[in-house]
């Protein structure tokens, strides 16, 4: 009898529809802020949070982005400075390849 502790399988949580929306609307509350004046905010369940701490929320997740917001994300960057983004993106559309960007 082997006295090895069988180490629990973590299977990864898929984001939740509301999170995936709250980011759509997050991507396009970007567009429109353009960078002027506070930031926007996104209404997420009864809360209203900014765009970061909607970006915050789901960069943990590893779901593959809807294609409309891949697209629309896409569309924002440019190839210099962006270039590794955009490269890991291209394999990996995700938000957690989002996440990996901003903490690095």
């Amino acid at each position: 009898m082997s006295d090895q502790v069988p180490v629990p399988i973590s299977v990864p949580v898929p984001i939740s529809l509301e999170l995936r929306a709250a980011f759509a609307k997050a991507v396009l509350a970007y567009e429109a802020w353009g960078l002027g004046g506070s930031e926007r905010k996104v209404r997420v369940g009864l809360e209203f949070l900014s765009i970061g701490a909607v970006c915050g929320l789901v960069d943990q997740f590893s779901d593959e982005m809807q294609e409309h917001v891949f697209l629309k994300l896409r569309s924002f960057m440019h190839e210099h400075p962006h270039g590794e983004l955009i490269a890991r993106l291209a394999v990996l559309p995700t938000q957690t390849a989002l996440g990996a960007s901003a903490n690095s």
